[in-house]
């Protein structure tokens, strides 16, 4: 069975032409932010209403797991008011 969660072929696999890794590089922080969070909604809205259950359910999760290693990975701890707080990025402080 292909994989239809992590790296689908359809996106482009595991490669660095990825639609998520072009996504990445392409968009701000904050644009790309609310990419995996608008798709992990997406994935946990429709749960169960296009495909099974638990692969949208894990669709959901792996925009959950991407945007937390993101973050990690840019250093951005903080959220303020349900909008990206730019000034993490300016003061390089996380939470």
């Amino acid at each position: 069975m292909a994989e239809m969660v992590n790296h689908p072929q359809h996106y482009g696999g595991d490669t660095v032409y990825e639609t998520i890794k072009v996504l990445e590089a392409w968009l701000s922080p904050e644009q790309f932010i609310g990419f995996c969070r608008g798709n992990a909604i997406k994935y946990q809205s429709r749960a169960g209403k296009k495909g099974p259950v638990l692969e949208d359910l894990a669709k959901a999760q792996f925009y959950v797991d991407y945007e937390a290693d993101y973050r990690r990975r840019l250093g951005l701890g903080r959220v303020g008011e349900g909008r990206f707080d730019v000034t993490a990025l300016e003061t390089g402080s996380n939470d």
